[in-house]
């Protein structure tokens, strides 16, 4: 039997689609008027989002093994990196990565070297190497996610000048974009940074640098929702659920990994909501939220000739 789709995403075509249609409101049938435009809402926000950022992201359709690939993997196009990022001596600077596709994680790498963030140098954490399990045999998973990281780089020396590159990757595809961080010869205003560090040693405030954003799954489904932190010394990590609560380690449905993900096992339509992950160590605390949308029924995201031609 033909899955179910959700959305007809012959709108995300390069070509004109002559009778655009939806079946959304058939997915939403029964549950009110209210219900159905706010579902409404957010599932085609979302949707549209993965579809802009295909039709319009430059590096869409790299593979992992170089030329073109036919894949949804794509940088949010209001978030590229600029070609070049200038920064005076000893000022601290953030750049900012976010990927679509189907649960991207993201690394960064210095003149083609990877930057080493957090403890943590497992190889499972460059996939959701923890939810897949779960969910063989249970059908088709959607996977449909963005997630963001951000690349910390404090109290900036001219050694520190070089190409910064954002990689975005699946377990079939990769892609890539790169700024050219330029340190002048003027100091920064708040000046006294390399003494503040010296005096504090290796100590750094607890941040968060990588995690999901957005998440789009069938209901039945597990999903790994990422949060990975650094900071000196080493910081303790929460999870809060849809409704404001932390959740503990004896919730049977949710289990807190080692890496600092969340790892749901079985979504249903109660778990829809923001998730909070937050992170404190003394000397700092920072927290992201993560939007989790549990869809009724599979819908196909895949991509080929016929709805989006390269």
């Amino acid at each position: 039997m033909e899955p179910l789709h959700i959305i007809d995403y012959a709108l995300c075509s390069r070509k004109t689609s002559t009778i655009p249609r939806y079946s959304i409101i058939k997915h939403l049938q029964g549950m009110g008027s209210l219900p159905q435009l706010f579902c409404a809402v957010v599932t085609l926000s979302l949707s549209f989002s993965f579809c802009l950022g295909r039709l319009w992201d430059p590096s869409f359709g790299l593979s992992k093994r170089g030329g073109v690939a036919r894949g949804s993997l794509f940088f949010k196009k209001n978030e590229l990196l600029p070609s070049i990022t200038v920064a005076s001596r000893h000022q601290s600077i953030v750049l900012t990565c976010q990927a679509g596709g189907k649960s991207p994680t993201i690394h960064w790498l210095k003149d083609d070297q990877r930057i080493q963030q957090g403890d943590d140098r497992d190889y499972l954490n460059d996939e959701p190497a923890y939810e897949e399990p779960l969910n063989e045999g249970e059908g088709s998973s959607l996977g449909l996610s963005f997630t963001k990281s951000k690349l910390f780089l404090d109290c900036v020396t001219p050694e520190q000048a070089g190409e910064y590159t954002c990689v975005a990757e699946t377990t079939t595809e990769r892609i890539a974009q790169t700024t050219e961080l330029v340190v002048g010869e003027d100091y920064d205003g708040t000046g006294n940074c390399l003494a503040k560090r010296s005096l504090r040693g290796r100590r750094e405030p607890a941040r968060i640098y990588l995690w999901t954003s957005n998440r789009l799954e069938v209901q039945g489904m597990a999903v790994q929702l990422y949060c990975r932190v650094e900071g000196f010394p080493a910081p303790t990590l929460s999870w809060f659920d849809n409704n404001g609560e932390e959740i503990l380690p004896s919730n049977d449905n949710y289990q807190l990994l080692d890496n600092g993900d969340l790892l749901i096992k079985h979504i249903s339509w109660s778990n829809m909501g923001r998730y909070r992950c937050e992170t404190t160590n003394g000397l700092g605390t920072d927290s992201v939220t993560t939007f989790l949308y549990p869809v009724r029924y599979f819908f196909d995201f895949s991509i080929n000739d016929s709805i989006f031609p390269l």
